[in-house]
């Protein structure tokens, strides 16, 4: 079943690159290795006023982004980073998929300082 959601979602999307995260520990320090995921075809839309409301104080901010993806991939791991084409970095922090809404997946991410 195909919804309004979904045709929204086709509309606005727009190609990221992806970076996978791998943790080891080395000497007893944990070092985070990224990995390119490749790029992926995603709707990034800012987190709603109305949204922010409702989440614990501090979580999220207006620089935070929801990302949808259709599910044709496999899932980003949690803390997976994706890089806007003007290198805006986000790190995923949540993942939902929505599947019985559309064939898409929702991910909820952080904006992060600095650049890719």
């Amino acid at each position: 079943m195909i919804t309004s959601v979904y045709k929204a979602i086709t509309r606005l999307k727009q190609d990221v690159s992806c970076s996978g995260i791998i943790q080891t520990w080395v000497d007893g320090e944990n070092v985070e290795t990224y990995t390119n995921e490749g790029v992926r075809s995603v709707a990034v839309l800012p987190l709603s006023a109305e949204f922010l409301k409702y989440q614990t104080e501090g979580v999220y901010t207006h620089k935070d982004v929801r990302v949808f993806e259709e599910i044709t991939y496999d899932p980003l791991p949690l803390r997976s980073l994706i890089i806007k084409s003007d290198n805006t970095l986000y790190r995923i922090n949540e993942n939902d998929d929505r599947g019985f809404e559309g064939r898409y997946r929702r991910y909820l991410a952080k904006k992060i300082e600095g650049t890719p």
